[in-house]
């Protein structure tokens, strides 16, 4: 008996040193992308980053480190008091405002900030990204945090892909998240019952091993991407090609003649909120500005394949109904898919593989900066 369990301890310290070794061989080498955990659960929000944690997140050629600041977010730190003369921005946004794909100082926040601060004009730019978010999560961070820093300026940044999806507890791939609702006399309701699954009890229960483990941070998100596209296949149904499935299941739908219900339904709840959103932001006495980025048709053999699955389907479709919906509101309007276009085919350079890359957040920097130009002169036109 007494050999038995002489064995067992060898074998509990035979496995101890492996996992230690191999710890330490993930910190250090960030095989397999590997890092330990810079986000928690939010009863609100869903998820948010957490504040003050390092990050490491792999790039093409490199990584991109750094740390989130005291509030939660993907920028230097901030002062909650706007510096004597300061035209403040707010951007919000998913993953390409976060832009975990390229350095922080590479960022188009970053590049449109240095830009106007280069011709002279204090402006101060301020990335409230996060993975993800959708326009219901947008206004949350807008109602909660964004508005307690006073800025002049706040800009949505809207991505159709997903923002359209995940808007409805039944398209989106991931329901660990708030969504909103509207009652019969336009009431706004947050549903945030996510907070009482299992799913969200898990992830709270193992946040703190994921942010001091690498290894358990690595199996956290291998078992999340498995999950997803277990899912994504099971939405999916069948069909042929990435292509059928964006306009004939997906939100590409509303981009010909033959929209989708279920997805014309998650549009029109995108638009209740950005109306939601302009209404919070005006009351502060701030501007609004809706963002609109481009998608990968701005390639016109992309295009074209889209065109074959049905061709009655239309590229520059939210370009031109957000354009209308912004001028319904009485809101700004940045749409980037036309520029992107163009500037795609004069130079035949690929700025947009997913996210944006260096050149994309130049160019995105670039045209954000001379909207936020526009809109400081007409305030202060206005001012007088």
């Amino acid at each position: 008996m007494r050999s038995f369990f002489k064995n067992l301890l060898a074998m509990a310290i035979g496995i101890g040193i492996t996992l230690l070794v191999l710890e330490g061989v993930l910190r250090t080498t960030h095989l397999l992308g590997a890092h330990t955990g810079y986000s928690e659960p939010h009863p609100l929000y869903g998820w948010k980053l957490a504040a003050g944690r390092d990050y490491w997140a792999e790039l093409e050629g490199g990584h991109a480190e750094g740390v989130i600041n005291s509030y939660g977010w993907r920028d230097r730190e901030w002062q909650k008091e706007k510096g004597h003369g300061v035209y403040r921005v707010a951007i919000v946004g998913d993953s390409f405002v976060a832009a975990l794909q390229v350095e922080e100082e590479e960022t188009f926040t970053r590049v449109a900030e240095q830009l106007l601060n280069d011709e002279g004009q204090k402006v101060e730019l301020m990335n409230f990204g996060r993975d993800g978010a959708t326009t219901t999560e947008e206004f949350l961070f807008i109602r909660e945090e964004v508005m307690d820093f006073k800025p002049d300026l706040v800009v949505v940044v809207f991505f159709p892909y997903n923002d359209i999806r995940d808007m409805d507890p039944d398209l989106t791939h991931g329901n660990i998240r708030p969504f909103a609702t509207f009652d019969a006399n336009g009431d706004l309701t947050i549903d945030t019952s996510f907070t009482e699954t299992r799913s969200y009890a898990l992830k709270s229960a193992i946040n703190s091993m994921k942010q001091s483990s690498a290894l358990v941070s690595l199996m956290a998100t291998q078992y999340n991407q498995l999950k997803g596209a277990f899912s994504k296949k099971a939405k999916s149904g069948d069909v042929s090609s990435q292509e059928e499935l964006l306009v004939k299941k997906g939100f590409l739908s509303l981009a010909t003649d033959s929209p989708i219900p279920d997805f014309e339904r998650a549009y029109a709840l995108n638009k209740r909120m950005l109306h939601e959103i302009k209404m919070v932001v005006e009351k502060a006495g701030a501007k609004f500005m809706l963002m609109n980025l481009p998608f990968a048709t701005l390639k016109p053999e992309i295009e074209a394949d889209y065109k074959r699955v049905d061709d009655t389907f239309d590229h520059t479709y939210f370009d031109k109904d957000l354009g209308k919906f912004a001028q319904d509101e009485k809101i700004d309007f940045l749409p980037l898919e036309d520029s992107f276009r163009v500037f795609w085919q004069a130079n035949d350079l690929d700025i947009l593989p997913g996210h944006f890359n260096p050149t994309g957040h130049q160019l995105a920097g670039k045209l954000l900066a001379d909207a936020i130009k526009s809109v400081k002169v007409r305030s202060t036109v206005e001012d007088r």
